[in-house]
This record gives C-alpha cells, structure tokens and sequence, in this order.
C-alpha cells in the first residue's frame, strides 16, 4: 500500500511519500498497537483526546454496538467504584476508549477507504512482531526481554508476560503466548483477504509470503486454541468466497477435524492436552463458583486475578478461558446480559451485508469465526491489542451497513422516481393527461 498526500504545509516528507501530521499519528498508533501493549493503549488514548472532535456523537443512540459499549462502560466503571477495584477501573478506561474508536469511525469525515487502506500497515508492523517472536524462539531474546536491557522494557514491548508462563512460549511483542496467537492469527486472515484482492504476481507472492511467516509465528507460540480457531475462520472464509468449492471444502475441513480427533498428537503440546482440558474445566468450575456468588455486579472487569483464591480453594486465576464466562463472572448478569444484546444485534447486520452479498462478508465472517471459536477456550479480548482490532472490525461492520443503506435507500428513491416519470410519460402518450 502506497499512502500518498498533498504537500500542504506541515506534513512530513519522507522520500517521494508525503505523510500528513494525521496519517503519521495512524501509523504510529497502529505501529504501537502491534508493538507494546501499554504505549499502544496510551496511544490509542492520546490519538481519541486529539480526534474527539470528529466523534459522531448522534451515533450514540443509533446503533446497538454503540448504546451497548456505553452501556457497558458505564456499568463497568460503576461496579469497580462501588467494589473499590483500581484494575477495574483501569480496565474501564479501555472500554471508554473502544467506545471512542467506534464513534470516531462512524465519523462522516470518514469513509471505509480511509480505514481499509491502513490494513497493509498493519501487516507491516505485524512482520516486525514476529521477527521479535522469531528472536525469541531461537534464544536471542530471552523469557525476561533482552539480556541488556532493563526488566521493564520487557514488559513495555510485551516481550515478557505479566502472568508467569511456566512452558516459556514465545509471546512477541504481546505479553501472552495465546494473544500473540489471536493476533497471528488475525493476521493470517488478513493476509489471505489481500492475496485474492490483488491481481499482480509479485504482490500475490508478497501475501503467500507474509500467511507463511504469520502462521510459522503462530505455530511458534503453541497455541492450539488459535491454530483451530485459524484453521475454522480460513474454512468460513473459503467457504463464503468460492461457492463452487462448498462441498470439497466440506468434506476436506470435516476429514482435517476428524484427524485432529483420532490424532491429537498432531497438535502443539500434545503431551499436555488433557491437562489442559481437565484444568480448563477446574477454571470454568471456579469461575461458575464465582458468578453464583457475584450474580448480579460480578467480581469486577479484569479483577478475577486478584480475587482472593484460598477462599475459593483454588490458586490464583487471571481469568474464566471463554470470553462469555468471563464477561458473566467479571460485570455479572446484566454485564453478560449487554454483551451478548451487543454480540446478537452486531449478527444481523453482518447477515444483512451477507443477504446483499457484500465483498467483504467472507472476511469479516471469517475474523469474527476466529473470536468464537478461540473465545471457547480463551479471553483473549481482555487484551487491548486484541480488543482493539476486535472493536475496529465491529465498528466496520456497522459503518459498511451504514453506507451500504444509504446507498440502497438512493438507489430505490431514483428507481421509484424514475417509474413515476415513466408512469407519467406513458399517461401523456396515452392522453390522459
């Protein structure tokens, strides 16, 4: 992707491109997002307080996904209050911020190109993550950052992760093993959506590259949750993108899955599956445990870490390993409640881009396949590097059919009026009028 501007005064000029002051801010949020886990988020921060101007603030009542992140915010910030739960409120802050990033992308200042064209940027900085993913494979970077540098700066780039991993998987630069996954992952899909949007050779074996090096990375962390979750989301998006195919993808996706079945040992960390199957039950027993006690407030949004484990007789949790329990358990019923009222209302408008049979439908449906299926067995939402792709492409969904009706209403509006004006035409010629 070439991003070019007009040379008005104060833009940056670098070689034959010139990058305005707010398409410099892009890349950089969208270079830190990928990069650090803590400058993304107070980029992210920085970038919505400069641009909050241009929120669309009448959008907040017109979409689900709007009302509902309102809603959930402001639930979330309460219950932290009320529980005196400083990660909590912390973690609001976030939800505020998801918040902002939807209203600023239903901005009329903006159309879908606008934000569609960052898409290769975003692979970009995803190449750089897993060369620090790579570093860390082969030891040159290891489980504490880099050797030289302070403890802090591991943290900072996400090289070393805030909850102990005691298997040493690599993270990149996302902190966590299973949420550098989700985002290679992402990133994959991404990458396949590209190869068939292009038609040159080169640029096609420029994408064959960046899905080798995005699923090499993803194989590097281990994480067998998102290598199916991957393997479902690249099955939905073949499945929506060449009709013709329906019945051999079918049948090729149902003899991989029924493989896996008879064969675990195919998978990453074979040797632990069923530990980690009988330890995510343990987990989902507990946090079960912990919404019976906490039904209607829950124990607090990203507070499950810090719930006092000997009470519930069981070590220390960071959270519920499926993205439904733990919204349930962290903002209790009528956080659960708003979540999947948002989740419900976001599925027919993607069906209704579907009905029209949008470009677009099989990627999205393919993204948002990964997150449930991952979303089984992980949380990996409760990263804001994950969230924030996740918000991006729900606020995507909701300006595509936004526009998308728009449009359609224009086009029945000039049909009608044209019929009118035929109506007319032949009443004349027929001397009625």
């Amino acid at each position: 992707m070439a991003a070019f501007a007009t040379g008005n005064a104060g833009d940056t000029v670098l070689g034959a491109t010139t990058i305005s002051e707010g398409m410099l801010m892009y890349y950089t949020l969208i270079g830190t997002t990928l990069l650090s886990p803590i400058v993304g988020t107070v980029m992210a921060l920085l970038f919505l307080f400069r641009k909050h101007k241009h929120f669309a603030w009448s959008e907040l009542g017109h979409h689900t996904l709007t009302k509902g992140l309102l809603l959930l915010a402001a639930w979330s910030t309460i219950t932290a209050y009320v529980g005196g739960h400083w990660i909590s409120l912390a973690a609001s802050v976030v939800l505020w911020l998801y918040l902002g990033v939807v209203l600023y992308m239903q901005s009329e200042s903006k159309s879908l190109h606008d934000f569609a064209k960052y898409g290769n940027w975003i692979l970009f900085f995803g190449v750089l993550s897993a060369a620090a993913g790579f570093m860390q494979y082969v030891g040159l970077i290891g489980p504490g950052g880099f050797p030289i540098a302070p403890p802090w700066l591991g943290y900072v780039l996400g090289l070393k992760s805030f909850v102990p991993d005691p298997e040493n998987r690599i993270t990149a630069t996302f902190g966590n093993a299973n949420i550098a996954g989700a985002w290679f992952s992402v990133l994959a899909i991404m990458s396949t959506y590209y190869l068939y949007q292009v038609r040159t050779r080169w640029k096609k074996a420029v994408y064959l590259a960046l899905i080798a090096i995005f699923v090499s990375s993803l194989l590097m962390t281990s994480s067998r949750g998102a290598i199916i979750a991957l393997m479902c989301a690249m099955f939905v998006y073949f499945y929506f993108s060449f009709k013709h195919l329906r019945v051999a993808l079918t049948v090729a996706f149902a003899a991989v899955v029924t493989m896996l079945f008879l064969y675990p040992s195919l998978l990453p960390r074979s040797d632990l599956l069923r530990e980690s199957l009988l330890d995510r039950l343990t987990i989902w027993k507990i946090c079960l445990r912990l919404f019976m006690q906490h039904p209607i407030e829950g124990v607090g949004l990203a507070n499950t870490y810090f719930v006092d484990a000997i009470r519930f007789g069981y070590y220390r949790i960071a959270h519920a390993h499926n993205t439904v329990l733990a919204m349930f358990v962290e903002l209790g019923t009528i956080g659960g409640a708003i979540f999947l009222w948002m989740h419900w209302s976001l599925a027919k408008y993607v069906f209704y881009l579907k009905k029209l049979n949008h470009r677009s439908v099989p990627v999205i449906l393919a993204l948002f396949s990964f997150f449930l299926v991952h979303g089984l067995v992980d949380y990996t939402l409760m990263s804001p590097q994950i969230g924030i792709i996740y918000i991006v492409l729900s606020g995507y969904v909701i300006r595509t059919w936004k526009e998308v009706s728009v449009e359609r209403k224009k086009t029945e509006a000039l049909h009608r009026r044209w019929l009118l004006e035929q109506a007319r035409r032949a009443a004349k010629a027929s001397g009625a009028l």
